[in-house]
């Protein structure tokens, strides 16, 4: 005996359809064992069946990458033309992974005590290139944006040096005065080392650069 196919398990496509079969008593409508039934004769409990084919699911272009670098995921629209009328089994995926280079940064640390108090010295900290996916060491950061290493510190000319120059007549060059006017030609004369050196010449040049247009021309 049976209650009945149930309906398609598929509304499009090819499903089944189901049915409960048991033993019963002919006589006395009561339920028995399966056992106390012939089994060559029992009914199927399942047979396919098919509603109508099923329709092509529609998709949309992908949609942009959601970033440029390090992961990313893009999307498109997928739809049914008839709602229920194509097969879920086959619906086509609407996210998936973009290939995208890693993100690359420079990262630069502290920077370093200075060198020197006075006159001029050098602090210099680490940069370095870092996969900011990862968190790790990479190649690959773009050269003329990476942050400068080293820097110019404490410029200013040490107390006692400046007592010296103050102190310094500037009668004579230290050094040669051919070497001391190529030094002033190439700007060096704000340098102490050089002032000190070429104290006349570096002076030469500064009372130039600010006597009187008027006496320039006599």
């Amino acid at each position: 005996m049976d209650n009945g196919w149930t309906e398609c398990s598929r509304l499009c496509g090819y499903g089944v359809q189901t049915r409960q079969v048991w033993c019963k008593n002919e006589t006395s409508g009561d339920i028995k064992d399966e056992e106390d039934c012939d089994i060559l004769t029992k009914p199927t409990a399942i047979k396919s069946c098919i509603i109508e084919k099923c329709r092509d699911w529609k998709t949309s272009p992908w949609n942009q990458c959601s970033s440029t670098c390090g992961y990313a995921v893009q999307k498109r629209t997928v739809t049914c033309p008839d709602k229920h009328q194509c097969d879920p089994d086959q619906r086509p995926t609407d996210l998936q992974n973009c290939k995208v280079p890693a993100c690359l940064a420079w990262i630069q640390g502290q920077w370093s005590k200075c060198s020197q108090t006075c006159n001029g010295g050098q602090q210099i900290r680490l940069v370095e290139c870092v996969n900011m996916t990862s968190q790790r060491i990479a190649v690959g950061c773009p050269e003329p944006l990476k942050p400068a290493e080293s820097q110019d510190c404490n410029t200013d000319a040490c107390p006692n040096q400046d007592r010296e120059l103050k102190k310094h007549t500037c009668d004579s060059n230290v050094m040669s005065y051919k070497v001391c006017r190529a030094l002033r030609r190439m700007g060096h004369c704000n340098k102490m080392f050089v002032k000190v050196k070429c104290c006349k010449t570096c002076e030469e040049r500064k009372w130039r650069e600010n006597r009187p247009k008027g006496d320039l021309e006599r």
